[in-house]
């Protein structure tokens, strides 16, 4: 009790972040230009008593005549044996500027580029059962754990409502000749430090900022069947968390990627600070996108002690199913939007976003 009038809630983070782009930055909504439903859930180190769930909802869709894309995310967390319980819904909204580049290096003349910003703002609560907590008047130094009921009053079963903002940017542009493409960007959770408290305590959410950079490379020219080998770096900060996921992605096949990650506090620092390899698979079926993902976890800790983490995600997307849309769009103005990709490639790469 003493530490938490010192410590901070940090955010759960994901390893399926390729099919849950919009938890990694609200400047994703919208951006494949269909609707798509979505749902992610993880299960955190199964083997340890304690229960870690986090489960996630969202749908997303475009506006593609005035280049702009919307969202809801439902999100749930479920923490420790407390069952502390962190329920928010966040709407989104992003505008996505499409353009082309001049006449400067070679490998970018004339390539497409796409810049997008977002925001969201998110309502939610905490939830503590305090039924299932144990108090000290409840145990017996020889006979253990009494059933008695504890004379600790139980306090608020809800934190206040938090209203909480976040935004992001995203910079994506194709170069060489073989349709290879980098995406790039930036987000910020938090933004406002909402106060988020059982007690009327001033204590805030301290911002969790989010970058990404990652590199597709198409290993095949321009075809109805692309592969890709993407390479790429995920960081999330927030407070004393930090965490650096580098990550390899392959097309085994046109609908089927394979992916190999690890996690570490520190960049540059060659030491043993490693969190977790991380294998993950997503299979395509027509419109709809399966994924799972294993968090094999490193020492100290140990898979013995905590049987790693599972994650799956689905995706489900309805092909030239728009928000609005005011008569018939030129098809320049939709490969624009998209980034060019032709209308059996946008399915495949949803997940090189």
């Amino acid at each position: 009790m003493c530490l938490a009038f010192t410590s901070s809630a940090q955010d759960p983070a994901f390893s399926l972040f390729n099919i849950n782009q919009i938890y990694l930055n609200p400047a994703f909504a919208g951006s494949n230009g269909d609707l798509t439903v979505g749902l992610n859930s993880r299960a955190q180190w199964t083997r340890v008593p304690s229960r870690f769930q986090t489960n996630m909802a969202h749908v997303t869709g475009a506006c593609p005549n005035w280049n702009m894309g919307f969202g809801l995310r439902v999100f749930d967390d479920t923490e420790g044996e407390g069952y502390m319980r962190n329920t928010n819904a966040a709407a989104l909204v992003a505008v996505h500027l499409p353009g082309r580049f001049g006449n400067g290096l070679r490998a970018l003349r004339h390539k497409k580029f796409i810049w997008s910003f977002g925001m969201q703002v998110a309502f939610g609560q905490r939830r503590l059962d305090w039924e299932d907590l144990v108090f000290s008047d409840q145990l017996d130094p020889y006979l253990g754990l009494y059933l008695n009921q504890s004379q600790v009053n139980p306090q608020n079963e809800v934190s206040n409502l938090v209203v909480d903002l976040g935004a992001g940017t995203r910079f994506r542009f194709n170069f060489g000749s073989r349709g290879s493409h980098v995406s790039l960007g930036l987000a910020m959770f938090h933004i406002n430090q909402p106060v988020e408290s059982f007690f009327g305590l001033e204590t805030r959410l301290l911002p969790r900022t989010t970058a990404y950079a990652y590199t597709h490379f198409q290993t095949s020219r321009f075809t109805n069947d692309p592969h890709y080998l993407s390479i790429g770096w995920v960081a999330d900060y927030q407070q004393v968390l930090r965490t650096n996921t580098f990550n390899i992605n392959y097309d085994v096949m046109s609908n089927m990627l394979i992916g190999l990650s690890y996690r570490k506090k520190h960049v540059f620092m060659v030491d043993n600070d490693f969190d977790a390899f991380i294998v993950s698979f997503m299979y395509s079926i027509g419109d709809l996108t399966l994924g799972y993902s294993y968090d094999l976890t490193l020492p100290h800790l140990g898979v013995e002690n905590t049987a790693g983490t599972h994650e799956f995600g689905v995706v489900y997307t309805f092909k030239d199913s728009y928000i609005c849309r005011r008569g018939r769009r030129r098809p320049r103005a939709l490969d624009c939007f998209s980034l060019g990709w032709g209308s059996t490639e946008r399915s495949s790469n949803y997940w090189r976003q």
